[in-house]
């Protein structure tokens, strides 16, 4: 049986930056949507409860880390990533603490982006929210 292509929401403002995440990860078995400001990204998320959120740190309407924070309390919660062009440690720190599961700086090579989602989505040890955990700790997910 074929294995379902997971799917991926990218959150960006800019639209050649959401057009070609979108087609890297189409080439590489992805199902790909995209929103281009928080607003429309959180409400796209809560429609398709897609496997990941790609993120850019700076939106119009609202940040990525803030976006990021309200992400983590969908259930289930999705793998969320910072894809922006901000390259500080205090930033991925930042991302970190407002729940990001990855953080990677525009430019990477796609496979490299590309493998890393696959290695968010397959893990058994990545953390998720469920019905049952509505005390806002994080549960492990098999």
């Amino acid at each position: 049986m074929a294995r379902e292509a997971p799917t991926v929401l990218v959150v960006d403002d800019d639209p050649s930056a959401r057009r070609l995440v979108a087609i890297w990860l189409e080439e590489r078995g992805f199902s790909v949507h995209d929103a281009q400001d928080g607003e429309s990204g959180l409400r796209e998320a809560a429609r398709l409860n897609p496997d990941v959120v790609l993120l850019d740190w700076r939106m119009p309407d609202e940040n990525g880390p803030s976006i990021c924070r309200r992400l983590s309390e969908a259930i289930p919660r999705p793998v969320i990533v910072m894809l922006t062009g901000l390259d500080d440690p205090r930033d991925r720190d930042a991302a970190r603490e407002a729940g990001a599961d990855d953080y990677f700086v525009k430019g990477l090579d796609p496979d490299t982006l590309a493998g890393r989602l696959r290695e968010l989505v397959d893990s058994p040890a990545r953390f998720t929210r469920t019905a049952a955990d509505r005390t806002g700790d994080r549960v492990r997910h098999g």
